[in-house]
């Protein structure tokens, strides 16, 4: 029966693309969570998502023979040579990695999903900006928010009726709405309510009324999901980069940064505030200390020898070689590090980590010289937020966060490019 379907839906998204590429990319855009519709095709485990980009992907490259096509992603690269040579260094610290594998096929699955996959979705969106007439930046954030409002509205029937809450976290009452875990969904909702979040306080949200009351629904109920999911380091990431995005504003940090000094007053004046923040602070509750141990036992693994130092442990195969230095035995291997260094190193190697930090370099060069344009600082408060909330997990290594950073840095990237400067930023209050 789920085959039927996806079958189904495919057909119509097939005939959408065939239309409109451009159009075929919101559908897309607006369907991330579809990832955790699972579908194996014989031995070759996949998802619907990862269907629907394959059928994106054929219908684009029809019109890749275009001339003015190709000379878009040239002028992509040449214009951000800082963003292209840390993808490539990523890349390939990644296929070094295939070294240290112990199943390769596994690392080559990983490649494909969390490189290969989110590169070409970010060419696609920058190829369709350049030969579509009807391309709209705000479209794709109406896009964005309506798996937001959706999501949201199962954690709150959720936390209302405590139905379809997976038992492990029914205890503690944590909603995760479709996902298995309340962290997924914060992982997913706190970056796109931010960029939201950010759009309106610019103060010159320029829409027709659906998109704005798409975009405050979106901001409103995934704020209530996020809290209702407990995710505290999501609504910490929310306010951190919110308030350094504020200092690309002219005169931005005089009104943030009593706002930000009052609260850490108030937190620390206020002894039932103050003892909870400082223990989450701090990482001496039971999740940091869980953090503590995951990083000391991978330091421990980097750290054994040049070869795990260099290269990592190689795509998806962090739980395998980790497991001789795993002496905290009363806590589970997880799947990565939960801190975004140390994801990245054992699963790419140094030149990977390398490579990440010279893509976020030339994506902060080019936020903070074309800060004047209308969406660059939205979407680099969205990008902002996954790196904060990646100090102490894992914001990017999942099929739909992935595609998101792919979708956040191509959007910034055109509003850098095509979009016209004026005045510098105030806020609006």
């Amino acid at each position: 029966m789920t085959w039927a379907i996806s079958i189904l839906l495919l057909a119509i998204y097939g005939y959408l693309c065939s239309r409109t590429v451009r159009k075929g990319l919101l559908v897309f855009v607006g369907a991330l969570p579809l990832y955790l519709v699972r579908l194996d095709i014989g031995p070759i485990p996949t998802n619907l998502l990862e269907l629907m980009f394959v059928v994106l992907v054929l219908t684009w490259g029809l019109g890749f023979l275009q001339e003015r096509r190709r000379d878009s992603l040239r002028k992509l690269v040449t214009d951000h040579k800082w963003v292209f040579i840390g993808i490539g260094l990523i890349l390939l610290g990644s296929l070094l990695g295939l070294t240290q594998t112990s199943d390769v096929l596994g690392s080559l699955n990983i490649i494909k999903s969390y490189l290969i996959e989110p590169i070409l979705l970010g060419a696609i969106i920058w190829s369709v900006s350049r030969s579509s007439e009807n391309f709209k930046i705000r479209e794709f954030l109406t896009a964005l928010s309506i798996p937001v409002i959706a999501l949201s509205i199962v954690a709150i029937f959720q936390f209302i009726t405590g139905l379809t809450i997976p038992e492990t976290w029914a205890t503690e009452g944590r909603v995760t709405s479709l996902y298995p875990y309340p962290n997924a969904l914060g992982h997913f909702i706190a970056p796109i309510i931010t960029v939201i979040a950010v759009y309106f306080a610019d103060g010159k949200s320029r829409m027709n009324r659906a998109q704005r009351w798409s975009l405050v629904s979106a901001l409103i109920l995934g704020t209530i999901a996020i809290i209702l999911a407990q995710t505290e380091a999501a609504i910490g990431a929310i306010l951190v980069s919110m308030f350094l995005v504020s200092l690309l504003y002219r005169r931005g940090i005089k009104y943030t940064m009593p706002i930000a000094l009052g609260t850490i007053a108030v937190v620390l004046l206020v002894p039932m505030l103050r003892n909870p923040v400082i223990e989450k602070v701090t990482l001496q509750d039971w999740s940091g200390q869980t953090r503590i141990a995951q990083w000391k036992e991978t330091a421990h693994f980097l750290t054994d020898n040049p070869v795990n130092f260099l290269l990592g442990a190689g795509p998806d195969n962090y739980t395998v070689a980790i497991e001789p230095f795993h002496t905290h035995t009363h806590l589970e291997i997880f799947q990565y590090p939960h801190n975004i260094v140390l994801n990245t190193w054992v699963e790419f190697g140094l030149l990977g980590l390398a490579g990440s930090a010279l893509t976020g370099y030339g994506i902060w060069l080019v936020a903070t010289r074309r800060s004047n344009r209308y969406h660059v600082i939205p979407f680099a408060a969205g990008l902002t937020e996954m790196v904060i909330h990646g100090v102490v997990d894992v914001p990017f290594l999942k099929n739909d966060l992935v595609m998101l950073g792919s979708v956040f840095v191509a959007l910034l990237l055109i509003a850098a490019q095509r979009e016209k400067a004026f005045k510098p930023k105030r806020l609006p209050f």
